[in-house]
């Protein structure tokens, strides 16, 4: 529940970046030209950063999952789950 809702938010929030990037591309270049570039560059690190981020927490997610898996597995079957020390 919480995953969902985390990635509306970052859906919503990829979305207005989408939508205020393409006002600032098809707005003509005048006096604020470079204003609108810096604005441009900032949207740009910002869905990019969210992109970054997106991916980690699904990488992650994905191993909690799958080690979780196992280690039902292993006690569902009776196996002892058996973690080794060295030295």
């Amino acid at each position: 529940m919480a995953v969902t809702a985390a990635k509306s938010v970052m859906a919503f929030r990829v979305l207005t970046m989408a939508v205020d990037l393409c006002r600032l591309t098809t707005r003509t270049m005048n006096v604020n030209a470079g204003h609108e570039r810096t604005s441009k560059a900032r949207i740009i690190h910002q869905i990019q950063l969210i992109r970054g981020i997106t991916q980690f927490v699904i990488f992650v997610l994905q191993f909690i999952l799958r080690h979780a898996i196992f280690f039902l597995s292993q006690i569902r079957f009776g196996c002892t789950y058996v973690i080794h020390k060295y030295p």
